[in-house]
């Protein structure tokens, strides 16, 4: 997923389905994001 980013494609999203561990993906990704210094903004909505 970071690698992802750092190609610079644009807007990203992740996809689950129920019972999934969408919150626990979620908040580890947005916790990864928030490190990097290219990211200027990382919005976590539930």
């Amino acid at each position: 997923m970071i690698q992802c980013i750092n190609e610079d494609s644009g807007n990203g999203y992740i996809w689950h389905t129920t019972g999934s561990g969408k919150t626990l993906t979620s908040f580890k990704a947005s916790t990864l994001l928030k490190e990097n210094d290219r990211i200027h903004k990382c919005v976590f909505v539930v």
